[in-house]
């Protein structure tokens, strides 16, 4: 069986439109052992290296589960747990770190959460005054982190503050392991536009050992880039799976739903309009295809610029696709009866997460300008 029918099949079995609508009213445990059978099924260890109990697979085989999931609207923490914490512990952590916390999560035993954005700084990687300050062995923490995705239930953050340097350096930026009953942790949980939570996590004296430091202190911008880049590709293929799904339920819906005793269907305005919303989907998944395939260690720069490039073009076409859906269902598109306003919801969130389609057009000209630089 393909990776792409087994995974559908799964989410077909567990993921319905009644289950979805009563996942949130959930009780923790009955999540969490959602969760472990996301994880006994492999796609949680599949961006993780085989020498820690992952599969090692390739950007092509998580777009292949990112547009599955984005289709179904998969509540779970996967981007935030798997892509955003556990990549940067992929990344910067020791044999131990990443044994310790990467075999929890990829046994379906654990969340993890990224704490990095901080009020007030739109979606800057540098701009961070959280600020951890070495002590003998351990160090001190103290800060706010907004917008810390499933922050609410993780048992452990990743915690992104600064260790030396000015607010907006590339140096000085450091990474580390929060557990999440740690003293001095403080958690004020809110709900997104998608209704997936959030949290504002307060940071007073949190003092971690020196063992919790991750990577080189102060080495940590390099990680955090990368896993931008790597994750915003990931969101651009789910955004690609949602909008195909909006695609197709809003054609079957032109099909039966009639007007004036005819199809909506047969209106040539409305034809115009889907073929406009198709030729956009095929631009968006051709973008994020190219994205995909290129090597980030041969062609880093290049990467970096294809990545933002097909998030600030997914984000924007893939919105519109669903207006345009939510407009020809009418009134009901918008209520939580028709999946089709879910979609919305979700892709506004999507294509907010590490910057609109102004702020990743900014990235892809800076991108553009150090690639064209004599020096590179």
């Amino acid at each position: 069986m393909s990776l792409r029918s087994s995974i559908e099949r799964f989410v077909a079995e567990q993921y319905g439109s009644e289950q979805r609508g009563l996942y949130r009213e959930w009780s923790l445990p009955a999540r969490r052992k959602r969760w472990k059978e996301l994880a006994d099924l492999g796609v949680v260890s599949l961006p993780f290296p085989i020498e820690f109990g992952g599969l090692g697979g390739t950007a092509a085989e998580l777009s292949i589960v990112m547009e599955t999931f984005g289709a179904a609207l998969i509540p779970e923490p996967y981007v935030s747990s798997v892509l955003m914490a556990g990549s940067i512990v992929d990344a910067l952590g020791v044999e131990r770190q990443r044994r310790d916390v990467l075999g929890p999560l990829i046994a379906g035993d654990s969340w993890l959460a990224l704490a990095h954005s901080e009020p007030g700084t739109r979606f800057s990687l540098t701009h961070l005054s959280t600020f951890a300050r070495r002590e003998s062995t351990a160090f001190t923490l103290n800060g706010s982190k907004t917008c810390v995705i499933d922050g609410a239930d993780a048992d452990m953050f990743v915690v992104i503050a600064r260790t030396a340097g000015a607010c907006n350096e590339r140096n000085g930026i450091s990474a580390f392991l929060v557990s999440a009953d740690t003293p001095g942790v403080r958690k004020q949980t809110y709900a997104l536009a998608d209704q997936t939570s959030a949290c504002l996590l307060e940071l007073t004296d949190v003092v971690v050992p020196s063992e919790s430091l991750l990577g080189e202190e102060g080495g940590a911008f390099p990680a955090l880039e990368s896993m931008v880049c790597r994750t915003s590709i990931a969101l651009c293929s789910e955004a690609v799976g949602i909008a195909t799904a909006v695609i197709e339920l809003t054609l079957e819906y032109l099909r039966s739903r009639e007007q004036f005793g005819v199809a909506l269907s047969s209106f040539q305005a409305i034809q115009h309009r889907m073929a406009d919303c198709y030729v956009d989907l095929e631009l968006a998944r051709s973008l994020t295809l190219k994205a995909t395939l290129i090597d980030p260690i041969a062609d880093s720069l290049n990467w970096q610029r294809c990545a933002h490039a097909a998030k600030a073009f997914v984000s924007r076409v893939s919105i519109k696709i669903a207006e345009e859906a939510v407009q020809f269902h009418g009134a009901m598109g918008v209520t939580d009866a028709l999946i089709v306003g879910h979609y919305l919801k979700r892709l506004l969130v999507v294509g907010t997460l590490f910057g609109d389609s102004h702020a990743q057009l900014a990235q892809f000209q800076l991108a553009n300008v150090l690639r064209t630089q004599p020096w590179n």
